[in-house]
């Protein structure tokens, strides 16, 4: 599930709910849902997730991982919404040095396992970290500059 900018409410709006990374702990307990549109979501879409985990995850922090080819390839579902310099949320990101959702420490965790087991990882978001392309928008960059310096650092 790949969360568009308008798969909100309102074009580009995604309350900010936490900080955490939604992660499984070592004893197999699921991350708490922070975010009711997240949660209202993966209620509705509950046939996509592989499981009771992804799901979980989803409700936490609009992101996923999966693994698609048994001890080779994972993929990985970004929410992309969080770094777009777009981004309508209440109460507002107060700095850039946030990590939303704890995606970037999350995905730190999803790499740093799949290394460990020699696995792929191929990573999609709906909004790239790059310069739009739009006619009326050609150069302006889609991510706030900080992110996409994060995202690349890992």
């Amino acid at each position: 599930l790949d969360l568009g900018n308008n798969d909100q409410l309102d074009d580009y709006a995604l309350d900010v709910t936490s900080y955490e990374p939604c992660l499984i702990d070592e004893s197999g307990d699921l991350p708490p849902a922070t975010n009711e549109w997240l949660t209202y979501l993966s209620s509705l879409a509950t046939y996509t997730f592989a499981n009771n985990a992804e799901k979980a995850v989803f409700a936490c922090g609009g992101y996923i991982a999966r693994e698609m080819v048994p001890g080779e390839l994972i993929v990985v579902v970004l929410n992309t919404i969080i770094y777009s310099k777009k981004l309508k949320s209440d109460p507002p990101i107060d700095t850039y040095d946030a990590d939303p959702f704890g995606q970037f420490s999350w995905l730190r965790s999803v790499l740093s396992t799949a290394r460990k087991e020699n696995k792929m990882v191929y990573v999609t978001g709906h909004i790239p970290p790059i310069q739009e392309s739009f006619v009326y928008s050609i150069g302006n960059e889609y991510w706030d500059q900080n992110y996409v310096l994060r995202y690349f650092e890992l």
